[in-house]
């Protein structure tokens, strides 16, 4: 449920984003791929996983669960998902349904499939519209991100939906870095790709940096400002580890 009501919120701004002028140039993840993984490299990190997000509009109109799940296992079967191992997670509410479908591709690679309707307030003046977004996560290594960029692409293609990607690598450090050793990293990660900094935000729990590399064909726009790189880092005394997520346009999901 949790993890359900993650996804409504990131749906909703991803739609808020786009309506107040945050719009995607391109979202290819096969062309981000090189830059991005060199940008990781440049911070030193052991890698933890590979992160794929892809979202798209199907469409202006409501559906309900059957019709929702029907999509969904279609998904799952254009990416070869085995159907035998398939969970299926059914939610609706007014004006609302959602349908998860998850499963692994292969032992590193597990995936969700979320197709989620909404039907707005008539005094909202908004018309109906449903979704599709896909979480793909290759645990300790990104070898396989061009590949799966591509079996995502071609789900959200069956549906003549426009693909927008994001894309992250999560590392982490041994122990808990100073504020000088993770702003080093940050730098070498930004001058790995020719990026300059747009925004920086450091608070005590996370350091947060934003900009632009033209290494990067991908870019959303904010406030008149190109953005294809985000870089994140925090310690966690849970496993005594610095972490470090590089995301291209931004880092999506929690962090």
């Amino acid at each position: 449920m949790i993890r359900a009501m993650r996804t409504t919120v990131l749906i909703i701004s991803l739609m808020v984003t786009q309506i107040m002028g945050a719009g995607f140039h391109t979202a290819d993840c096969t062309v981000t791929e090189i830059p991005l993984i060199t940008a990781f490299k440049a911070a030193g990190c052991n890698v933890v996983s590979a992160k794929i997000d892809i979202w798209s509009s199907i469409g202006e109109h409501f559906l309900e669960l059957e019709e929702l799940k029907e999509k969904a296992l279609k998904t799952a079967k254009i990416l070869e998902m085995p159907s035998e191992d398939l969970e299926i997670m059914e939610e609706y509410d007014y004006g609302y349904r959602l349908v998860k479908v998850s499963g692994f591709l292969r032992e590193d690679i597990y995936i969700e499939i979320f197709l989620h309707s909404l039907q707005f307030p008539e005094e909202l003046n908004i018309k109906p519209e449903t979704f599709i977004l896909i979480n793909s996560v290759q645990k300790e290594g990104f070898t396989d991100t061009r590949m799966l960029s591509e079996k995502l692409k071609g789900a959200v293609a069956e549906f003549e939906g426009i693909p927008q990607i994001y894309c992250c690598i999560t590392g982490v450090k041994s122990g808990k870095l100073n504020d000088s050793a993770i702003e080093q990293s940050i730098n070498d990660i930004f001058e790995s790709v020719s990026a300059n900094r747009v925004e920086n935000t450091i608070d005590p729990v996370l350091t947060n940096a934003y900009g632009y590399s033209p290494l990067i064909e991908d870019y959303i726009t904010v406030m008149g400002y190109k953005i294809n790189l985000n870089v994140a880092a925090r310690y966690s005394e849970y496993d005594d580890m610095t972490y470090f997520w590089v995301g291209s346009p931004i880092i999506s999901g929690d962090y």
